[in-house]
């Protein structure tokens, strides 16, 4: 009698119980399921690599070869060449064997892991639906502490502070987007709104300002000298400006310094009403200390110190970095409450007007927080006016800080020679490399 062609199992020895933890691949199927998978190392992960895993054609022909030198004799006929045949195509049936369960082995165990991976999956929708049905649950006081920690959450997160309002927003619409109670919370959070910057659309711009029911608006602007940049901030200024009475604060960052880029800014702000701004930065590169404020024009000065057009009675605090402002050029500056400034002199043989410092100060009639920030107020500077007869008190202070980074002695003695601070009860000195 013939050998029969059969299918064989897949591989595996079956214990009587059902289900696959009870069944067991048997070992030579496992040593090739470990051969496929260590091809698939070698290369890469790449399934492609398996293509020439056997070669049938070669199996076969070696087979023909075999069967017709021991199998088909001289004269036998017609029958035994059938015969010869049917032993070839059980001898290549045998050797794809070995593969095909090692493929079968593969496919179960892949259900085997796909149905834990669907219960797992259904058990987390079961309990997100829980968290959202109880988190619908809650007041609309208590899911919007809520949001705003969410929100705050992504901004710990960012690292680049330029793009933080834009990961508040993204934050802020992304609750907004989860069911109609989420965004009927979300839109009547005017916190969730309040931040944007010149890297986001117009219309995201608009967007946040039409949620703004109270003026609580922080407007951000960094520009460099890269076109984009520049077409940017224009774009976004003259979206903002009919805002202003919506600002509460104001940031102007100006990375690379450019005169004409800052008498666009004065030209799209000119005589803007903030009513309720609260705080005020502007941020330069160092190249603005290469002139004293009496050295330059009154167009650059005006381009420079463009806020001071504003009208701005309720502001109380300003930052400022490598700019000493114009004495009353600076919107209610009789009232500030809160002053920090920073200069950095490492850069552009920078010059150096005490005069202009002391005489701004004393324009801070109601003063009450002083930051002050030098880097590199030494030999650097090119040029520092003489020392000032007259002193100035800031009898209002309260809360000093200043910090110095490679100073020379002689510049911070005679910068605190010419300033007093009788009344201060709070004092924060940091000091790094003062040298002689």
């Amino acid at each position: 009698m013939e050998p029969q062609e059969e299918d064989g199992d897949v591989g595996r020895e079956t214990s009587p119980a059902f289900g696959l933890e009870r069944e067991r691949i048997r070992p030579e199927v496992i040593a090739m399921m470990m051969d496929i998978v260590e091809r698939l190392k070698e290369n890469g992960g790449c399934v492609g690599a398996l293509s020439d895993l056997f070669d049938v054609n070669e199996l076969w022909s070696s087979n023909s070869d075999f069967l017709t030198q021991k199998v088909i004799q001289p004269g036998k006929g017609a029958e035994q060449a059938k015969v010869a045949h049917r032993r070839q195509r059980q001898a290549v049936r045998d050797l794809l064997k070995l593969p095909r369960d090692a493929a079968s082995a593969f496919v179960e165990i892949g259900n085997h892991i796909f149905s834990q991976v669907r219960k797992l999956e259904e058990r987390l929708g079961v309990e997100e639906n829980a968290d959202r049905l109880t988190l619908l649950s809650l007041p609309d006081e208590i899911l919007a502490i809520i949001f705003r920690n969410a929100v705050d959450g992504t901004r710990l997160d960012e690292e680049d502070s330029i793009y933080l309002p834009l990961a508040h927003v993204q934050a802020s619409a992304s609750l907004s987007h989860v069911c109609q109670r989420f965004r009927h919370v979300a839109i009547s959070i005017p916190y969730l709104w309040n931040c944007t910057f010149n890297r986001m659309s117009t219309d995201l711009v608009e967007m946040c300002f039409s949620r703004l029911s109270i003026p609580i608006a922080e407007v951000s602007v960094t520009t460099t000298s890269n076109l984009a940049s520049i077409e940017s901030s224009k774009s976004y200024l003259s979206t903002v400006v009919p805002f202003s009475q919506r600002w509460r604060r104001y940031e102007h960052e100006q990375l690379r310094f450019a005169i004409d880029r800052l008498k666009e800014v004065a030209s799209f702000s000119r005589n803007l009403n903030a009513p309720h701004l609260l705080e005020l930065s502007i941020v330069y590169s160092t190249a603005p200390l290469k002139l004293t404020n009496g050295e330059r024009s009154q167009a650059d000065r005006e381009a420079i110190h463009y806020y001071s057009t504003w009208s701005c009675p309720m502001l109380t605090s300003v930052s400022t970095r490598n700019l000493i402002p114009v004495p009353y050029m600076i919107p209610n500056s009789p009232s500030l409450k809160e002053l920090d400034m920073s200069m950095n002199f490492e850069r552009n043989t920078p010059k150096f007007s005490l005069g202009d410092l002391v005489s701004f100060l004393s324009s801070l009639v109601q003063l009450e927080d002083l930051t002050l920030q030098f880097f590199s107020l030494n030999s650097n500077i090119e040029e520092m006016d003489s020392p000032i007869s007259t002193k100035v008190a800031l009898s209002s202070l309260r809360k000093l800080c200043i910090n110095l980074y490679r100073c020379d002695a002689e510049y911070v003695d005679a910068i605190f020679t010419s300033i007093r601070f009788p009344n201060i009860v709070s004092l924060k000195l940091c000091v790094w490399r003062l040298e002689d």
